[in-house]
């Protein structure tokens, strides 16, 4: 039990008193995928600047310069890998 007599000790300081104690964010990393082919001069026919809105353009390119060719047979995806080897 208590003595009430005695007062209580003022709190003790501690060496973050006086800091913003706001805490941090939250750390994000990011991680950045680098194109594998370099697509040198982009050019596009004027039927399928007519039918393709810029996004599916953008999009297709995109997955291109990653060496994602879509949906093809199995020699077009080999063709399109070796000609990439062979700049």
């Amino acid at each position: 039990m208590l003595n009430p007599e005695l007062e209580p000790e003022p709190a003790k300081s501690t060496p973050t008193e006086g800091l913003n104690k706001t805490p941090l964010p939250a750390l994000t990393i990011v991680c950045l995928r680098q194109p594998k082919l370099n697509l040198g001069r982009i050019v596009i026919t004027s039927n399928a600047d007519a039918v393709l809105s810029s996004d599916d353009v953008n999009a297709a390119l995109r997955r291109h310069s990653f060496r994602d060719w879509g949906v093809v047979c199995a020699e077009d995806w080999n063709t399109n890998d070796h000609r990439c080897r062979d700049q």
